[in-house]
């Protein structure tokens, strides 16, 4: 991509929320505004910065407002101003700093329409952990056989999670009162 303004670091992933960008790079985080000086150079201004980066590329969810990454400490974090609030227990920290290759971890969110809560889905080949933003409690889910769940990459379509199957590549519906695949 390139390189933050105010850290170093090379950015890895960007995220537009509903007035900035925010540059994730793997020791920094910065947040970017429009230019209102509309003087022809680059269209974002620099507002803010923190010294803690993303984990790993693919570990960072966007839901609604709701903006939850891997942090490069090992805790799972949710967006709040120019920061973050940790929401990771220690047992999925421990998790998280169990797998040798984090490059494998990625996370995804959906909204179930039909109970009313909004999840993020943090997964590897070793497990599936799952935060339930409305009652703040994380959970393990796996797939029969599996240690991981195989649901990936979901996407609201017609009122309904639809999600990809890592494993076979076909789409299915989630449902909050169904508990098998």
């Amino acid at each position: 991509f390139g390189k933050a303004q105010r850290s170093p670091d090379e950015i890895s992933r960007v995220i537009a929320t509903e007035t900035e960008i925010v540059l994730f790079g793997s020791h920094s985080i910065e947040w970017h505004q429009n230019n209102p000086s509309g003087d022809g150079g680059f269209p974002f201004v620099p507002v803010a910065n923190i010294e803690l980066g993303l984990l790993t590329p693919e570990a960072v969810t966007t839901l609604d407002r709701t903006v939850v990454w891997l942090a490069s400490d090992g805790t799972v974090r949710i967006m709040n101003g120019y920061g973050g609030d940790v929401i990771s227990t220690q047992t999925v920290q421990r998790a998280i700093g169990a797998v040798v290759d984090t490059s494998d971890i990625s996370m995804f969110s959906w909204h179930s329409r039909d109970i009313g809560h909004s999840f993020v889905a943090m997964t590897c080949s070793k497990w599936t952990w799952v935060y339930d933003l409305q009652e703040g409690h994380w959970h393990e889910k796996a797939s029969s056989g599996l240690p991981h769940w195989r649901g990936r990459s979901a996407v609201e379509w017609a009122g309904r999670s639809i999600f990809g199957d890592s494993e076979t590549g076909t789409i299915y519906t989630i449902r909050g009162d169904v508990h098998t695949e």
